[in-house]
């Protein structure tokens, strides 16, 4: 993924957790917000790539082995690959905090 996508990636499971967060719906919580539709449709009903990895980062935190599985063979993703790119990740949230903290 390019920088661009992976912000897009960001925003989804930062907008997928507003709903846990403020205990409303997330539709409610995002609709007034100008998103763009692939971000929207994303996070509300895991379409398009963008929806598939935010639904199996859901599947990998609930430990759903086997649909952790059916999904990264649909994504055409190994195990490592997988892996390697949730690290990645995680190092470029932890860069952004960084940046943020001075």
């Amino acid at each position: 993924m390019d920088r661009a996508d992976q912000e897009q990636a960001f925003m989804a499971g930062m907008f997928s957790m507003l709903g846990i967060l403020f205990g409303t719906p997330v539709a409610e919580l995002i609709q007034p917000l100008q998103l763009s539709d692939t971000l929207v449709s994303a996070v509300l009903r895991h379409e398009g790539d963008l929806g598939q990895l935010l639904q199996l980062m859901e599947l990998t935190m609930q430990r759903d082995a086997p649909g952790v599985a059916t999904l990264l063979s649909g994504l055409q993703l190994t195990p490592a690959q997988f892996t390697l790119a949730s690290v990645q990740a995680c190092q470029w949230m932890l860069d952004i905090a960084r940046e943020v903290q001075g």
